[in-house]
């Protein structure tokens, strides 16, 4: 892995950590943790993402950011539009970030015989 992929792995671990971190607190800081279901989708995927943006998990780290975008839908919370954008906005920075931080194939390229 060269230094540039590194440093972009790390900032985007650390960017999709503190990401999860906000997941994790955002029923209680914007007033929807009295919807069970709502508190424990965010607090079980803000813990996911942290985890997995520490361990390198930029594939599942991009699909949790899909879920977060669809959990509203699917859990039946598109009448909560705190959670609503709140996930959607987050589940799309979550997979912007995870996406970029991927690590890139490196190149091979083959030298022609010589003559």
């Amino acid at each position: 892995m060269n230094e540039q992929t590194y440093r972009r792995r790390s900032a985007g671990s650390g960017i999709n950590v503190v990401l999860g971190i906000w997941v994790i607190i955002s029923p209680f800081v914007l007033g929807f943790s009295g919807n069970q279901t709502a508190r424990w989708n965010d607090v079980a995927v803000g813990i996911a993402v942290a985890i997995l943006a520490l361990s390198g998990g930029s594939v599942w780290n991009a699909l949790l950011g899909i879920w977060l975008i669809i959990s509203p839908f699917v859990l039946g919370f598109v009448n909560m539009p705190t959670l609503l954008w709140n996930n959607i906005i987050l589940g799309i920075l979550i997979f912007i970030v995870a996406v970029s931080a991927r690590p890139t194939r490196p190149v091979v390229t083959q030298n022609p015989p010589p003559p």
